[in-house]
């Protein structure tokens, strides 16, 4: 604020203090230009008498010895400008009839009228400095203004923060403590239902093994024609569809294989062998046959009807079969299921 005001003031002492020195040399400079000695060029090039300083004759390679004429084309020529900014103008525009400096002091000897304008312009330029002072005055405010809000925003957010943060931990507590409430009350329903579901589970095996075991049944049913409980190498025949070589008849001899072949067509097996004889090496070998060769059913047990004729007598053979334990004597595994019914 006060440099505005102090300008003017320090503008009229540089005018009052006035120091001697050639034309067009500023201030600063004024100590190379003694007139009781001779001068040295600036760029030390040469050294000349005094007088030949502003003689309108460039004796100096960098033309420092005509500051204030245009006779050095590279020289330069300082306007005072007493009020306003001191500048440096080119010596060729020293006298040519054209003001570059404000205060008239380049056309000295040009005989054209320069006004001096420094004042004004200098006032206009202080009025635009202080303008820009009071912009910046202003804006400085605004930004104090701006760095309180923000400081206080962001204390508010952080206690907001810290309450939510507080808050987000208790109601996790709280959860954790539902959780465990959850599950004590859930504990009792889940055993009942894994109870439940075993209960189901054994269920429905229940009542698999009854549908195989009626359809194991009625399987036999189906191969005992006569219904006598027994299934001959006859009865066998009648069922072509267990035809083996494809002739559209079933021999004696494929009927034999037949009933001597176990299966486990579709999970509809009549029975699985598991043998159990004292006689016969090793353990899940082949029996001897029977020569008769029929299977006769009765309260639970399968058996062969007749006994062996020759070689070593087998003990019992065990069929564990769907509808239970079924006991024959031979060494013929129960046939397999007959018609795609039971496939």
């Amino acid at each position: 604020m006060l440099l505005p005001l102090l300008l003017p003031v320090l503008n009229a002492l540089a005018s009052a203090v006035e120091v001697k020195r050639p034309r067009g040399v500023s201030l600063t400079n004024h100590h190379f230009y003694e007139e009781s000695k001779p001068f040295t060029c600036l760029d030390g090039s040469s050294t000349i008498a005094f007088e030949w300083v502003n003689d309108d004759y460039c004796d100096c390679q960098d033309g420092s010895d005509e500051p204030g004429t245009s006779a050095c084309p590279n020289g330069r020529f300082h306007c005072t400008n007493a009020g306003y900014r001191p500048q440096y103008i080119p010596s060729s525009r020293v006298n040519d009839g054209v003001c570059d400096c404000c205060d008239a002091t380049d056309e000295y000897n040009s005989g054209f009228v320069c006004e001096n304008t420094c004042k004004e312009m200098g006032r206009k330029e202080r009025e635009a400095l202080a303008q820009m002072a009071e912009v910046a005055r202003e804006g400085f405010q605004l930004k104090q203004v701006l760095i309180e809000e923000a400081s206080k925003g962001r204390e508010d957010k952080q206690r907001t923060l810290a309450e939510l943060q507080e808050g987000k931990k208790s109601l996790e507590e709280q959860v954790e403590t539902l959780r465990s409430v959850k599950e004590v009350a859930e504990k009792p329903e889940k055993e009942a239902k894994e109870i439940h579901q075993k209960k189901w589970e054994e269920q429905k095996a229940a009542e698999k093994a009854a549908r195989e075991q009626a359809r194991a049944s009625d399987a036999f049913q189906e191969l005992d024609d006569d219904g006598d409980g027994l299934v001959s190498v006859a009865e066998l025949q009648t069922h072509v569809e267990l035809d083996v070589d494809g002739d559209g008849t079933l021999s004696e001899t494929e009927a034999q294989v037949r009933r001597g072949r176990r299966s486990q067509d579709g999970g509809a097996v009549m029975c699985q062998t598991v043998l159990s004889t004292s006689h016969v090496n090793p353990p899940g070998g082949v029996v001897l046959q029977s020569p008769a060769g029929k299977l006769r059913q009765g309260r639970g047990l399968t058996k062969f009807a007749d006994s062996v004729s020759s070689g070593p007598q087998p003990t019992k053979t065990q069929f564990q079969c769907p509808q239970g334990t079924r006991t024959a004597l031979g060494h013929q595994p129960p046939f397999p299921l007959l018609s795609s019914r039971w496939q």
